[in-house]
């Protein structure tokens, strides 16, 4: 099967590179196995630290650039996608990560043109819905992390600038989190006999994460939404308004307000308004907060999966020729070095650690 871009770009693919997946600007999205790699891949193709695998009591180290770009291809090459390719990469990353990447898919035969997803969010976002200001602060709300990148020449040929780029490793999984925590406290208050310490629960705890992300989303529709976590020992269903998940979700706002403010900051240029892009835009309190504290207009695409996908392609430099002689050197190890154009926020406090995820 051959992925047609359809009416965004005849004959190129714009695809967005997450931290779980990848969105095709068809509308497809491809998951990469999550038993296959750590959580922080792409905080750790960032800082250049690899990922140590152990197997049966051995353990082997993976260069996490190398380990990303495996994933990308297979997940490329399952759904026959012919070149060109646009490939939209975190725009946080600095431009040697990027680099790197792009040799690292070439030496697996994939060869795409990667592009800023801050850029190309914007791109997509100006085709589909309206211009924005001249300089704009693009905000990826995700599942595993939060970041930040202040684009310019919004109006021309969008372009992030180096510095600020900032980053947190709390996402949605974390709110998704929180939730939970919420939802036990509810239970075992009204009698539910949840052991929070069984083997079993825990184990049951991810299936419990995943109606928390159903119920999220559901509340950012709706002003109330019911539950029963599939738990051992939760026997009611909880009725839950929205205003539960905002007070939830206060401490993780107040962490993006906070970068925010430093953007506004460290800015060399004045910043006009703010796009939120990643699924989790759609929780109305976000731009409502954010809104309200700066004084900005703030802009939600649409289609949030797959803005930046198809930004990509409008950002494509068009047909090229496949490089040859490149050399596999992308599979050693590097010096670390810092993602950031500015130290990252604090942690907001929402808990993250997986066997802690159902603690009162």
């Amino acid at each position: 099967m051959t992925i047609s871009a359809g009416a965004t770009g005849a004959g190129i693919i714009g695809i967005e590179a997450g931290a779980t997946g990848l969105e095709f600007s068809s509308g497809e999205r491809v998951d990469f196995d999550p038993a296959g790699a750590p959580a922080d891949l792409l905080q750790r193709i960032a800082d250049g630290v690899p990922y140590v695998r152990v197997v049966d009591g051995t353990s082997e180290v993976i260069e996490s650039v190398g380990l990303y770009a495996s994933m990308v291809a297979e997940a490329i090459r399952g759904r026959g996608v012919a070149e060109p390719v646009a490939l939209a990469v975190p725009g946080w990353w600095p431009p040697q990560v990027v680099a790197e990447l792009a040799n690292a898919l070439a030496g697996l035969g994939v060869y795409a043109d990667l592009v800023n997803d801050a850029e190309a969010a914007v791109a997509g976002y100006q085709a589909s819905i309206e211009p924005l200001p001249d300089t704009v602060a693009v905000v990826s709300l995700r599942s595993r992390l939060t970041s930040l990148v202040v684009v310019r020449d919004c109006a021309t040929r969008p372009r992030a600038v180096p510095s600020p780029r900032l980053v947190s490793s709390e996402g949605g999984e974390h709110l998704d989190a929180a939730v939970l925590q919420h939802l036990v406290r509810g239970l075992t208050d009204l009698g539910d006999e949840i052991n929070v310490t069984s083997s079993e629960t825990l184990r049951a705890a991810r299936e419990a994460l995943e109606q928390c992300r159903n119920l999220r989303e559901t509340l950012s529709r709706s002003a109330m939404a019911s539950v029963q976590p599939r738990l051992p020992g939760a026997e009611r269903k909880l009725l839950l308004v929205r205003s539960e998940l905002d007070e939830l979700a206060d401490p993780w706002l107040e962490a993006i307000l906070r970068m925010l403010r430093t953007a506004i900051e460290q800015s060399d240029e004045e910043i006009g308004a703010v796009l939120l892009t990643g699924g989790l835009a759609v929780m109305p309190v976000i731009s409502q907060r954010l809104s309200a504290d700066l004084g900005l207009a703030v802009h939600v695409p649409d289609d949030l999966r797959l803005t930046a996908a198809r930004g990509a392609i409008s950002l494509h430099p068009g047909p090229r020729r496949r490089p040859s002689g490149l050399r596999s050197w992308w599979h050693k190890l590097r010096p670390p070095h810092s993602a950031h154009g500015a130290e990252a926020p604090p942690g907001s406090g929402i808990p993250t650690r997986a066997s802690a995820l159902v603690q009162r």
